[in-house]
């Protein structure tokens, strides 16, 4: 790394012929930091960003965590994004208790022709228990 450094320094030594010290190049030249800000970022993001990974990862695909595991597939088609078409919270907490409110209807059903079949059963379907007036359900 500190060989381009050195590089860099007799480019710019080589290009400009009014710069007049190596002073002069690492204090006044703001191209020259950029370039050595930027090398010097993707040297500590290539060494400090690394997960460890135990298994074999598809290409496209974001691995996250120590050991890593897959977050995203970025190789999965996504489908038709249109804007009225998209799920919003609300719509998804609604259709969940729409889902759920239909399970229960059913179980009610079931209930119900069960407690038919037992009525039919023992005789006593279509009789109401007690004075009459109440059913026993």
């Amino acid at each position: 790394m500190f060989k381009t450094f050195k590089e860099d320094i007799r480019t710019v030594f080589a290009k400009d012929p009014a710069v007049r010290s190596v002073l002069e190049v690492v204090s006044c030249y703001p191209g020259l930091h950029a370039l050595w800000s930027h090398r010097l970022a993707q040297f500590l993001a290539r060494c400090l960003s690394h997960s460890v990974v135990v298994r074999p990862v598809l290409p496209g695909a974001v691995v996250v965590g120590v050991p890593g595991h897959v977050k995203e597939d970025r190789q999965k088609p996504l489908g038709d994004l249109e804007h009225g078409e998209l799920p919003g919270p609300i719509s998804e907490k609604l259709k969940l208790i729409i889902d759920e409110r239909d399970k229960l209807r059913q179980r009610i059903r079931q209930l119900e022709n069960s407690r038919r079949a037992v009525l039919t059963v023992s005789g006593l379907e279509g009789q109401e228990r007690g004075s009459g007036r109440r059913r026993w359900w």
